[in-house]
């Protein structure tokens, strides 16, 4: 699996937006570091964002709650 290619641009993408090196130790280092909210606050400004749309029917046990997603 770390041989494909998308696991190759994958970890170079998401390393660029967490600003670290491009490896899979420091990738799981800075997630570690960053928690979940910080971690998902990083990427979609990353993604440059103007709306999400939530399907609140989905697992709403598994989900998090609308309000923590203003």
């Amino acid at each position: 699996m770390c041989e494909t290619l998308f696991f190759k641009r994958s970890l170079r993408q998401l390393s660029e937006a967490l600003g670290c090196e491009p490896t899979l130790e420091r990738l799981l280092n800075a997630r570690q570091r960053l928690g979940y909210e910080q971690m998902a606050q990083t990427l979609f400004d990353a993604g440059g964002f103007a709306a999400l749309l939530l399907e609140d029917g989905f697992m709403p046990d598994r989900i998090m709650p609308t309000a923590w997603h203003n």
